[in-house]
C-alpha cells in the first residue's frame, strides 16, 4: 500500500508595505521620472520597480522587482509580470537606474526590455515605457523609439 501524498493549498497576497505621494496620472516620461527619483537617488546598485497603472494611466502600486550590483540586475519578464498580474494592473513601467550616472540604455537593456514587451503583450498588459533613471537625468525607452 503506497502512503498517501499532499498537495499544498496556497494563498496568494499582495501586501501594502506603505505608501509614497505622487501628483496625478502619468502622462509624460518627465511625470514618470520626478515619481521615481525618490526610489533611485541614493541607491548605490542597480535596481528594478515596476510602476503597475490602472486603465487611466494611474498608479495602483510600485515594486522592487530586482536588486542587483553596481552595473547589473537581472529582469525577466516572469518577475516583472508577476505582481502586475495580481494587482490587475492594465498598464506598467518599467524602471531601473545605472549608478553610473549616465541614462544611456545598454543593448542589454534594449534586449531585455523587448521580450518583457513581448510577455506584456501576451497577457494583455501594456509596457507603456521603459525609463533608465541616472544623475544626469533619464532615458525613455518609448522617447527613443525602442518600445
Amino acid at each position: 500500500m503506497t502512503a498517501a501524498r499532499y498537495v499544498p493549498i496556497y494563498h496568494v497576497q499582495l501586501v501594502r508595505e506603505r505608501k509614497v505621494p505622487y501628483g496625478g496620472a502619468f502622462e509624460n516620461p518627465e511625470a514618470i521620472a520626478r515619481f521615481l527619483r525618490p526610489f533611485f537617488e541614493t541607491c548605490p546598485v542597480e535596481k528594478v520597480f515596476v510602476i503597475l497603472l490602472d486603465t487611466g494611466m494611474r498608479p495602483i502600486g510600485v515594486v522592487e522587482v530586482s536588486s542587483g550590483t553596481l552595473n547589473m540586475a537581472l529582469m525577466s519578464p516572469r518577475e516583472v509580470l508577476m505582481t502586475a498580474l495580481l494587482a490587475n494592473a492594465a498598464n506598467i513601467v518599467l524602471s531601473h537606474n545605472h549608478p553610473s550616472g549616465q541614462s544611456t540604455p545598454s543593448q542589454e537593456d534594449i534586449q531585455v526590455t523587448k521580450r518583457i514587451k513581448e510577455a506584456c503583450t501576451n497577457m494583455q498588459i501594456e509596457l507603456v515605457d521603459h525609463i533608465i533613471w541616472a544623475e544626469e537625468g533619464f532615458s525613455s525607452l518609448r522617447q527613443l523609439g525602442k518600445i
